[in-house]
């Protein structure tokens, strides 16, 4: 399990706080430690193919020598792309897909 808290998290047991009766420099230490909690979320960043390569057949982002961008894969065969792209120079895993309703 992480140790890590979500931010909004915390701002939602701020929001129950009673501010009226907290000291302002204790609501602002409060404050301020929230907004530079680190994000839960991983740093995502360009990862050159000379570096690593994705797993075989996992969906990624990739952007060739001229900044083209386009999502892909790598297999067993080499790159795969929906349409033209020239040889990719690096490339990022998708984030995760958005939460859109109650899922059903």
């Amino acid at each position: 399990m992480s140790d890590l808290i979500r931010r909004e998290d915390v701002y939602d047991v701020l929001k129950k706080v009673n501010i009226a009766e907290m000291p302002i420099y204790l609501f602002d230490k409060l404050w301020n430690g929230v907004r530079n909690l680190p994000s839960v979320e991983p740093e995502r960043k360009w990862i050159s193919v000379t570096e690593a390569l994705p797993k075989n057949y996992e969906q990624t982002i990739c952007i060739d020598s001229r900044g083209k961008m386009m999502i892909g894969m790598y297999g067993e065969y080499g790159w795969t792309f929906p349409c033209y792209m020239t040889k990719p120079v690096a490339w990022m895993p998708l984030p995760e897909p958005a939460k859109i309703g109650d899922g059903k």
